[in-house]
């Protein structure tokens, strides 16, 4: 089995909190889109965002409260939030306790980030899948971390 096709097994089967993480155009949104998650909610804060250009389009601190309510009433046990943008400062941080929370609640995460905004939070996930695209952008290549293993392709 290859990299691409345990990165997709595991966002699949597993009940594992997973971040995706990789670069625009990576991939990162096709790849968890084609994997028809069971139970799952997707949240494109790209999308849901949109309604004010002045706004980065993700799930920020400043606009967590305001999907609060949609993310903690979803009846779907995996919980998908694509476009998440951590804070420098993660100390209060309303993203970083709900990952930290969210099982407590019965749920299971999937975060989409970027990767250089996301380095300080890998730590709390139990899996990181990372996406990269070649140089002559032929190919993505993929890689899965996790608390035990380290597997690249």
């Amino acid at each position: 089995m290859n990299i691409k096709d345990k990165a997709i097994r595991l966002l699949i089967e597993s009940d594992y909190n997973i971040i995706v993480t990789g670069k625009t155009g990576a991939g990162k949104t096709d790849l968890i889109l084609n994997c028809n998650i069971p139970d799952s909610h997707y949240f494109d804060f790209v999308a849901l965002t949109d309604i004010d250009w002045r706004k980065p389009g993700w799930l920020t601190e400043e606009s967590f409260c305001d999907f609060l309510p949609q993310i903690i009433h979803a009846n779907e046990k995996t919980l998908i939030l694509d476009a998440v943008e951590f804070p420098d400062d993660l100390s209060g941080s309303k993203i970083v306790h709900l990952i930290k929370t969210a099982r407590k609640s019965g749920k299971r995460l999937i975060i989409v980030a970027y990767p250089e905004n996301a380095r300080q939070v890998l730590t709390l996930f139990d899996a990181v899948i990372h996406l990269e695209m070649s140089p002559g952008r032929e190919y993505i290549t993929y890689s899965i971390k996790m608390a035990t293993e380290d597997t690249n392709e």
